[in-house]
């Protein structure tokens, strides 16, 4: 489809997007997890009466396709031995920090790398694709011991660690047990960009869209509550 529209729109070729599927089947949860985003389990540790903040611990079920991430790093050096320019300024050609998306088409075709403009054409193309779509797949058995998964995409993770995402959402559930974990967790997120912009949540949210992405990203995130009370809540901003 970008192929055969590039001539009018060549922006698409630029155009890409990660991809994080979850699915809970019967005992099993699936991630099926390409690019940044994470699925973060909240268990609590052996022994634990499951009423105290102190035992519930994070798990990331996924794993981070980042060139920060030493293996993706040493992967993507290895699949362009002959590239000295494979990574630069801590990203792929100088470009993006992740190492798999969808899309991203001029990263791995020359002729949608030709169809850019000036700077945004990267130079020395020698060995595309340097974005792979091979998605990484966990398989996960539900115990008793598990509480809850959040699946976010990484403007989450951009303010939150893993840990301090699951207490946010432990203390919400313990307080408001028919509440919406997503939206409060979107809420806090919201507030701390905030902070850390020197703005009132008023003043953030009153930021225009597009101009707002100075401050945090597009931010999606779930939550999956699991055992006898299972249900599922979600909530997203987009600027």
């Amino acid at each position: 489809m970008v192929e055969q529209e590039m001539e009018d729109r060549p922006d698409l070729v630029s155009v890409g997007s990660c991809v994080l599927v979850s699915l809970l089947h019967r005992m099993d949860l699936y991630t099926l997890n390409l690019g940044d985003s994470r699925a973060v389990l909240a268990t609590y540790d052996e022994g634990s009466d499951m009423k105290g903040f102190g035992r519930l611990k994070a798990i990331q079920l996924t794993d981070s396709h980042t060139v920060d991430n030493e293996l993706e790093r040493s992967r993507v050096l290895s699949d362009h031995p002959e590239d000295p320019t494979v990574i630069a300024g801590g990203k792929v050609k100088g470009k993006l920090k992740v190492t798999q998306a969808m899309g991203v088409g001029y990263l791995k075709k020359k002729n949608l790398n030709d169809a850019l403009m000036g700077i945004l054409r990267v130079r020395n193309l020698i060995s595309p694709p340097y974005i792979s779509t091979e998605p990484s797949l966990s398989v996960h058995r539900i115990s008793k011991s598990d509480h809850f998964v959040i699946v976010g995409s990484d403007g989450l993770f951009d303010f939150f660690s893993n840990d301090e995402a699951v207490k946010l959402v432990h203390f919400y559930i313990m307080s408001n047990p028919n509440g919406d974990p997503a939206k409060f967790l979107l809420e806090q997120l919201v507030g701390r960009a905030a902070d850390c912009a020197g703005f009132s949540m008023e003043e953030l949210m009153n930021i225009p869209a597009g101009r707002r992405r100075k401050y945090h990203d597009d931010v999606t995130v779930m939550v999956i509550i699991l055992g006898i009370n299972q249900r599922t809540s979600k909530a997203s901003t987009w600027v």
